[in-house]
């Protein structure tokens, strides 16, 4: 059973001073080039399981291709508007948010060839609910 207690929902301020961080650090460390030592490969189902601010969804989005689908989770609003709204602007319809207040992500196993798990395991409380 999670505990909302579990969840730590950072506040708005950290979330965007962690987008501005993301942004400089990617030009040196490069997500999609770490991205392509992960068997991503056309057509595949992935989550990106704490999403943030989409810092591995929009490049496994590119590498899934069209066939392909990523489902993005977190529990922060400000996580999913960005992806929402960087998915238009790179015009990539293969990305879907959800928003959740609980480990529970609401998407079927079976559907799902890989997760990404990515700058995320600090912020989970309890990770034996996670892993359930």
């Amino acid at each position: 059973m999670t505990n909302k207690k579990d969840l730590k929902l950072m506040p708005n301020a950290a979330f965007k001073c962690m987008m501005w961080l993301y942004k400089f650090t990617n030009l040196i460390w490069n997500p999609r080039r770490h991205l392509k030592k992960i068997p991503l490969k056309e057509g595949m189902v992935v989550v990106d399981y704490g999403c943030g601010p989409g810092r591995y969804t929009i490049p496994a989005a590119k590498l899934v291709g069209n066939e392909g689908k990523v489902f993005t989770v977190d529990i922060h609003p400000l996580a999913i508007k960005t992806i929402k709204e960087r998915a238009v602007r790179e015009s990539l319809t293969n990305i879907e948010t959800i928003l959740v207040d609980s480990y529970n992500t609401g998407i079927q196993d079976s559907s799902i060839d890989l997760v990404l798990l990515l700058d995320t395991l600090h912020m989970i409380g309890n990770h034996d609910a996670l892993f359930r």
